[in-house]
């Protein structure tokens, strides 16, 4: 029995829509509450803004993009080549939903951002490329209404320099030429808030530039990248140079990485490489060879001994606005290098990488108990072996990898497709306290991929065409110290998702999640462990009376404890989402309230932002959030948005800390965005 899909228009259209926003939304703010809101979480949209206008033709993919971009594993991408080799083009999302391993949700997820056409042979003469490709401007404005301590100096601070050397305001700049097949060009400029331009520290113009090239050959030259770009090698023990969305939430989506080197697009500037990476082919063999020369962001000792200077931290933050972050600003350089051999067969791939790096001074952070194993000197080599395999329904995949001071790190998943309405994976996670490597991006329950043991077990079930649980359980053992606990610990993640569709133009979905996990908690002498415990229980709803017109509402409650504690606390986030659609405009609003005691009680929530941009805010406190976001279709090439967000605060006069305090109880922000593409 395949998936079944509604054949109604108004709820097919409804489900897809919901689908993708389940997807995006619940991965952005796992990541979110992991990394922070601050953090640039715009790479993860980026790839999914270009298809959905740039759909790609199902039935000619690359099978790649389809692993990486929208997470399809080896069952299905197997199932989906297969099908189309014996029965021809698929014509309709539902003889997509016949393919054997695509469920309901894959199948939604997946159609807005693909078309069904017959196969055609490509137009090879160069000046049709040229002419069918796509180009794209993108010009972004942003600031903080309301100024913060850091743009008013006093006399003190002006002598101290600890004020931002630029203004509030925020510009980004971005140019892409894509043939979708073959050719991409690319050129970006960014300047944060607080950030000079044109003057002080950057004289010469915007404090972050970023270009690519990058070409993908048919041929022996299979592809070749110059300026930035992105390196991915197996599940990402050792290498993994690029933007990665936590782990997701049932089993079809606990795939393999597949594409092994991507171009860089995106405005952060810490997650990608900087040189020339070539990737060459032959029958089933593929071999990549890469080569990265960067400036990094650090602070150093000032030590009057050259041999003596070390690096004491290493800063990712990208921000370049006061006088001590401009003092750390590209203080250091890295080379990195490496090599991946691939064998790929139509049922099983594996993949053997060696890579290596080597900063110009050696790592000399303060020791402390927990980070004593962590990687303290200049030069380090990482060898790694990856592999999948699929055997009939089951699909096995891992990577293996050692550094070179012993330490070693396993990463061995197992799908199991028992029905096209039921699957289970079972995940196992071993990383040394001694294993090393800079590069890496696995997943983890802690940052960095070392002293975890970990066993996840999750699952996916179709009960009917109204009903789709997702669910995981995720335990976790840290061998050694880590930040913030003093000892040895263990600690479990529970999360379950029932999903109902209640009526043609109605859906709604019921979310809990339990984390738990060890913590210092300070007390007159030393710290002793206690054990915390987070609940939510998330009410989303999804009514679309009519086309143009789809209404969200969404309630949370969260539960938080720890074991010496008397009473728990306690925290809520309702909002109401309304999105009007009328000819060449969209309106998006939305209305929240919340409140919760302190930080450790804060909830996340994705909100839609200007195009190629994230937005996951974390509510914490007392008091209301609103938002309302207008694009316009000026014609068929041209797009404008404007975004206005604030947010009030009942029980605090202040908003921030050090220079980003604000003097007032209330944060507006202001995005202006405009888009040529053709």
């Amino acid at each position: 029995m395949h998936a079944q899909i509604d054949r109604g228009k108004a709820s097919t259209a409804l489900d897809i829509e919901a689908a993708e926003d389940h997807y995006i939304s619940y991965a952005l703010e796992r990541l979110a509450e992991t990394v922070g809101e601050t953090s640039d979480l715009s790479e993860a949209a980026e790839h999914h803004a270009y298809y959905a206008k740039h759909k790609m033709n199902i039935n000619q993919p690359d099978y790649e993009v389809l692993a990486s971009v929208f997470q399809l594993n080896d069952y299905q991408l197997y199932h989906l080549r297969r099908y189309v080799d014996l029965y021809g083009p698929l014509y309709s999302i539902y003889e997509l939903a016949a393919v054997e391993g695509f469920d309901k949700m894959a199948v939604l997820r997946l159609y807005p951002y693909i078309v069904f056409e017959a196969r055609k042979e490509e137009a090879v003469e160069l000046g049709k490329r040229i002419g069918r490709a796509n180009q794209m401007l993108l010009l972004r404005y942003g600031r903080i209404i309301e100024k913060s301590k850091g743009y008013t100096p006093d006399s003190l601070a002006r002598l101290s320099g600890r004020y931002y050397e630029g203004s509030p305001d925020a510009y980004l700049f971005k140019y892409r030429f894509q043939d979708r097949k073959k050719l991409s060009v690319g050129f970006t400029a960014e300047k944060d808030a607080g950030e000079a331009l044109f003057k002080g520290s950057n004289r010469y113009g915007f404090d972050f530039y970023s270009f690519h090239l990058y070409y993908k050959g048919n041929g022996f030259l299979k592809t070749l990248a110059i300026g930035d770009y992105k390196v991915y090698f197996g599940q990402g023990l050792s290498m993994y140079a690029g933007f990665r969305l936590p782990l997701a939430s049932h089993s079809g989506m606990l795939s393999p990485l597949a594409k092994s080197l991507s171009p860089y697009t995106s405005s952060g500037e810490t997650h990608f490489l900087r040189g020339v990476a070539v990737e060459f082919g032959y029958k089933r063999i593929k071999c990549s060879l890469f080569g990265s020369y960067r400036y990094l962001d650090a602070g150093v000792s000032d030590s009057l001994d050259r041999e003596g200077m070390g690096i004491l931290s290493l800063q990712t933050t990208g921000l370049h606005r006061t006088k001590n972050e401009i003092a750390k600003e590209k203080t250091i350089r890295q080379f990195l290098s490496g090599s991946c051999l691939h064998y790929t067969h139509r049922l099983f791939h594996v993949g053997l990488g060696v890579f290596y790096s080597h900063l110009n001074h050696p790592l000399k952070r303060t020791l402390y108990p927990y980070n004593q194993f962590a990687f303290h000197d200049q030069a380090l080599l990482n060898v790694s072996f990856s592999y999948r395999a699929l055997i009939k329904k089951i699909s096995l995949y891992g990577e293996q990898a050692i550094s070179d001071n012993g330490g070693f790190a396993l990463y061995n998943a197992c799908i199991l497709y028992m029905d096209p309405r039921f699957s289970c994976s079972l995940v196992h996670r071993y990383y040394a306290v001694n294993y090393q490597a800079i590069q890496a991006n696995a997943y983890a329950q802690s940052s960095g991929n070392t002293n975890e043991n970990a066993l996840l077990w999750s699952c996916q079930a179709t009960i009917n065409k109204y009903i789709n649980i997702q669910a995981y359980v995720d335990y976790f053992h840290f061998m050694w110290l880590a930040y913030r606990i003093d000892a040895p610990s263990q600690g479990y993640e529970i999360f379950l998702k029932s999903h109902f569709t209640l009526h043609t133009n109605c859906e709604t979905y019921l979310q809990y999640r339990c984390k738990s996990k060890a913590l210092n908690r300070a007390s007159a002498h030393l710290n002793h462990i206690v054990d915390t415990k987070k609940q939510q229980c998330r009410l989303h709803v999804n009514y679309q009376p009519i086309a143009s017109l789809r209404f969200i509402f969404c309630a949370e409650m969260l539960l938080y404890r720890q074991e010496d504690w008397e009473e728990s606390k306690h925290g809520f986030l309702m909002y109401q989402d309304i999105k009007w659609t009328y000819k060449r405009f969209q309106l998006y609003t939305r209305f929240a309230l919340f409140d919760t005691p302190d930080y450790d009680t804060r909830l996340y929530a994705y909100e839609n932002d200007v195009l190629y941009t994230v937005s996951v805010p974390a509510y914490y406190y007392t008091g209301n959030r609103i938002y309302g976001m207008l694009k316009v279709e000026i014609n068929s090439y041209l797009d404008v948005w404007v975004r206005l967000s604030q947010s009030f605060y009942k029980n605090k006069h202040r908003i921030g800390s050090d220079l980003q305090e604000i003097d007032t109880n209330h944060k507006s922000f202001l995005q202006l965005q405009l888009i040529y593409s053709r």
